[in-house]
């Protein structure tokens, strides 16, 4: 087998949330195939068998009964077998770090560090890397990674580097299970990555976000040349902390966003039994990316495109150039197409509340968007399906979304990427269609499709609820209103790590040096703070959505704020 005789399995398969006797079955098949294949360790993520994201439900006493008897269904069902098996269960008292080693039908649950068996001796740590500086005193050769960490976007690239590093820094074989995008997407979607590296090298690594599973074998210490991962860490400038620098490390960190979007949307449409995806298509940046995100869902499902459902509901300020483009981008997906025009709803409501047609207020402009919220919500109880959002986190900082409007959805696949991403991600998936490259099926107008995604990126940003100007043009400009959303997204950058607002104007005057200078970024560094406080009533219930990047505002453990709090302390910058 190896100078080592250690054949290791790294397994991340079809996990069903919170249903562990499903899982012990699953997990006692993908075992017996492994051992088939001469395995002798086998490492399946951490608290795989109930799912990690069990949240309150783990309390319950018939999930905690359905545990015990999985762990013993699993012993029972793999007690023939020639191999160690470590997995786990959520564990409320042990914030879920514990594994369980299963071996020769007998079950020991076990701490991090070493663990001694007959047949192996290894070291078992959770997380992606978080392995104490006194891994040495074990004297141990192989770390087993349990893992139950949220994907980020970069980690197709990092979690790779990151092992072989571990592996180089310690000495150890490390063999690493993660979580799949099967664990809950309420707020995070899981890549179920498996690797396994030594020296330095990596022998085997699974792809990504793969629906069917994850598995990596590989024998450990036979000296076969291995592969040294590929690229470096991305980098981050001072002025987009959100967007890595270069053209390539760009590109691919933005496709790789749009791959979790429709995989997190994806498990979300399957597990809500939707029929179909319901999206709002203005035209503009953010239903263009949502527009994607959803028709590559369904083919992440084995659906076709027809099953989105994209709507277009021209209203008073909707302009000939975005509508054209919603049209173009409908048709070249195959999505089921509808119009729906808002005015003469929009007249009778106004009729109804005694609303005068020419006065241009907040409430001329939030009637179309609610509106046009409702029209798709109806659509989705009418077809069984799931309303998609389109918001993105720039414009939830700053309160940019008409409350139970633009503000409502199903589930949002934009919530935590800002303006800046969402052009990026389009203007990466336009290239890829362009060269060949994309991972969207063959089906697709491509060439069509990219030219109207270029043209998107080139439309102004507007809410287009202002009537047109007289030769049809957009009217209604966002950044001029509010701020150019560059200056926007570094403020909240640094207002989620904790910085204090007169570092933050210094960092930005820095960053943006010959582009603003220091009075302009401290105009639009108050109004960004006014705006965020004032509006985090829209935020404390917003729809939910994956953390793609890191940071996000979802009140549900991201971003943790009073919707009554004092802004003004936030307001007093130094001259």
């Amino acid at each position: 087998m190896s100078d080592t005789g250690i054949k290791a399995a790294a397994l991340s398969p079809r996990l069903f949330l919170a249903n562990p006797i499903r899982n012990a079955n699953i997990q006692a098949e993908e075992a017996r195939k492994a051992a088939e294949k001469g395995c002798n360790l086998i490492v399946f993520p951490a608290m795989s068998l109930t799912g990690s994201t069990c949240g309150d439900l783990i309390r319950s006493q018939r999930l905690k009964r359905a545990a015990a008897e999985a762990v013993e269904l699993l012993a029972r069902e793999t007690a023939d077998l020639d191999a160690v098996i470590v997995t786990g269960v959520c564990d409320p008292e042990a914030a879920g770090h514990r594994a369980l080693i299963i071996h020769k039908g007998k079950v020991r649950t076990v701490e991090a560090g070493p663990v001694d068996t007959p047949l192996l001796d290894f070291m078992v740590f959770f997380g992606n890397c978080q392995v104490p500086d006194t891994y040495k005193i074990y004297e141990k050769d192989e770390i087993v990674l349990m893992d139950a960490s949220p994907m980020k976007a970069g980690d197709g690239r990092m979690l790779p580097l990151r092992m072989a590093e571990l592996s180089e820094k310690t000495g150890c074989r490390v063999i690493y299970a993660g979580s799949g995008p099967w664990e809950s997407t309420t707020g995070a979607i899981y890549g179920g990555q498996c690797i396994i590296a030594e020296n330095g090298r990596i022998l085997v690594s699974s792809p990504a976000l793969a629906r069917e599973g994850s598995r990596a074998f590989a024998a450990l210490g036979t000296g076969a040349e291995s592969v040294l991962p590929a690229g470096k860490p991305f980098e981050f400038s001072d002025k987009d902390p959100f967007m890595p620098l270069g053209k390539d490390d760009a590109r691919e960190y933005c496709l790789e966003i749009l791959e979790m979007q429709a995989a997190a949307l994806a498990e979300r449409l399957q597990r809500s039994y939707s029929q179909k995806a319901i999206v709002g298509v203005s035209g503009g940046s953010d239903s263009t990316l949502a527009l994607l995100a959803s028709a590559r869902a369904m083919e992440l499902l084995g659906k076709p495109s027809s099953e989105v459902l994209a709507v277009t509901m021209p209203g008073f300020g909707t302009s000939s150039r975005t509508k054209g483009n919603a049209y173009a981008m409908m048709e070249a997906l195959g999505c089921e197409i509808r119009e729906i025009p808002i005015g003469p709803a929009v007249l009778q409501h106004f009729k109804d509340i005694g609303q005068d047609l020419e006065l241009h207020d907040v409430t001329y402009e939030n009637a179309q968007a609610r509106e046009r919220t409702q029209i798709l919500m109806d659509l989705a109880n009418r077809d069984g399906g799931l309303v998609v959002g389109t918001g993105d986190m720039s414009e939830a900082a700053l309160g940019w979304c008409t409350y139970n409007g633009d503000h409502m959805a199903m589930y949002s696949v934009n919530c935590s990427l800002t303006k800046g991403l969402v052009k990026g991600t389009i203007r990466a998936a336009a290239e890829a269609l362009l060269d060949g490259t994309s991972r969207f099926s063959p089906d697709k107008d491509a060439k069509k499709l990219a030219a109207c995604l270029l043209d998107v990126l080139d439309t102004p940003v507007s809410p287009e609820l202002l009537p047109t100007d007289e030769k049809g043009q957009i009217a209604q400009i966002t950044e001029d209103k509010v701020g150019p959303y560059e200056l926007h997204d570094l403020f909240l950058f640094h207002t989620l790590r904790g910085e204090d607002p007169d570092e933050i104007l210094d960092l930005t005057e820095k960053a943006f040096a010959g582009s603003y200078d220091r009075e302009t970024v401290a105009k639009w560094l108050k109004t960004f703070m006014r705006r965020f406080f004032s509006q985090q009533f829209k935020r404390n219930c917003s729809p939910e959505g994956p953390n793609l990047t890191g940071l996000s505002l979802s009140p549900r453990g991201d971003w943790d704020m009073p919707s009554d709090a004092d802004g003004s302390l936030w307001q007093e910058l130094r001259a």
